[in-house]
């Protein structure tokens, strides 16, 4: 979505059309930008599996839970102590799981059940705002002052979890997504003629 406003002060607005208010603020815009998406797909393999002698195809493990829980959980317990957790069930039948387990290693030279892309990652969510000062020096010359702010909300984006059932940190989101990972500030100047 996005968004651009004239404040309505300075010469041939609604308000302060003249005398000292004009000068101060008028000439002002402000803009933004949000960014809202839903999670990227996530795909589970399996890193090390029986040769299956198909070039370029990845093993995949079996679901044994036709649903899989999604709590949520964003980092490791070395990341963030005890608010670290699992961003979907990732218990796997004889890695950290003997009963009830959501994943089991496919062990034969056989493909696995699990779907390709079947559960999604963390959404994405950013808000650039921006304003302009517009100042007429000229009837063919301006010079505009701009402030801009990406990621002006300094939300945190994260990453797919880790899709490899015998990986150490399957289940669990470890860094960051996109390309504004905190809130950063751009002045500029331009004059248009």
């Amino acid at each position: 979505m996005y968004g651009v406003y004239d404040l309505p002060f300075g010469k041939g607005q609604r308000m302060a059309r003249e005398g000292w208010a004009s000068a101060v603020f008028g000439g002002f815009q402000v803009s933004g930008v949000v960014s809202v998406m839903s999670g990227l797909p996530i795909y589970v393999i399996q890193g090390s599996a029986p040769n299956l002698l198909a070039g370029g195809s990845g093993q995949v493990p079996n679901q044994l839970n036709p649903t899989i829980s999604t709590p949520g959980g964003v980092g490791t317990v070395a990341q963030r102590g005890s608010s670290a957790g699992v961003w979907f069930d990732n218990t796997v039948l004889g890695i950290n799981c003997t009963s009830n387990c959501a994943w089991a290693p496919e062990t034969g030279a056989r493909f696995g059940t699990v779907g390709r892309n079947t559960l999604r990652g963390p959404g994405f969510f950013e808000t650039d705002l921006s304003i302009f000062r517009t100042f007429r020096i000229t009837e063919s010359a301006n010079l505009q002052f701009r402030a801009e702010a990406l990621n002006a909300t300094n939300h945190a984006n994260f990453a797919n979890p880790a899709s490899d059932v015998t990986g150490a940190n399957f289940g669990i989101v470890t860094s960051t997504y996109g390309p504004n990972q905190s809130r950063q500030w751009r002045f500029g100047l331009r004059f248009s003629f």
